[in-house]
């Protein structure tokens, strides 16, 4: 294969890609703590290093990652605490915060901000109904969000629904895509570890991990992804998904010229 970014192509290249499949990834990612062994803005890493992989394999082409916009109430610095999840054993924030060098009160301050200005959500939604319409105008007759921070699914899936474009749009969470295998998502667990172990080796530091006295990793509750998360769990689930995008984008183009 060649390129699949599609900010790198050069015009012959995009028109050869998409005339092979008109299909695009879009990365969704955002700006938070996933532990002492993770990058800060692993969700994008992960979202937009999963799509070169099906891009790689199935066709299609990968769009920047979308970075900005999101409700900034829905953090782990903000969230990660009992009066908020009252199944979580340890308030993550205070440690979260200190191995950080800022403070609790500048997350929960920005967060209201957020709300108050941006109204939570709509900001991104507005933002990601501009991209769906400048990939329809590239082209582009599948547009895949994959939102590589969990809570981005629903304004994603609101801003599907709000688009009104020709293309189809199906925003997707990675590990919903082999939930039925016994894959399950997790927050800089033993999923999200093991995917970047497979996906950007180099960016995983497992020496760096921060735990509480029980050995529960500070930002991954209820997990030790420093006990259970490996190289080879990740490449399995990134081979299953990718059977499944496969299948998924055959039966969306077949579809569509089906329409034609």
């Amino acid at each position: 294969m060649g390129k699949v970014r599609f900010a790198e192509m050069l015009p012959h290249e995009l028109v050869a890609a998409r005339a092979s499949r008109p299909v695009a990834y879009l990365p969704l990612g955002t700006l938070e703590w996933h532990g002492g062994h993770l990058p800060y803005g692993f969700d994008g890493v992960k979202a937009e290093a999963l799509a070169c992989v099906f891009a790689e394999r199935t066709g299609g082409v990968v769009m920047p990652a979308v970075w900005w916009g999101d409700h900034r109430g829905i953090l782990a610095e903000v969230v990660f605490a009992p009066e908020v999840r009252p199944t979580f054993p340890y308030d993550h924030r205070p440690a979260i915060c200190d191995a950080l060098g800022l403070t609790p009160e500048a997350f929960a301050q920005d967060a209201a901000r957020c709300e108050r200005e941006e109204g939570g959500w709509t900001l991104y939604q507005t933002i990601l109904t501009h991209a769906f319409h400048e990939i329809e105008t590239l082209g582009f007759r599948l547009i895949l969000p994959i939102s590589g921070h969990y809570p981005l699914i629903e304004p994603a899936r609101v801003a599907a629904q709000t688009y009104r474009g020709r293309a189809r749009v199906h925003p997707f969470i990675e590990a919903e895509l082999v939930a039925d295998q016994g894959y399950k998502g997790d927050h800089a667990g033993t999923w999200e570890t093991s995917l970047l172990m497979a996906l950007r080796p180099e960016l995983v530091m497992m020496d760096r991990i921060l735990t509480f006295d029980d050995d529960e990793a500070i930002g991954a509750p209820f997990t030790k992804p420093h006990r259970t998360a490996s190289r080879e769990l990740g490449e399995r689930g990134i081979a299953a998904m990718t059977e499944v995008i496969a299948c998924l984008v055959h039966a969306y183009l077949a579809e569509d010229r089906r329409k034609d």
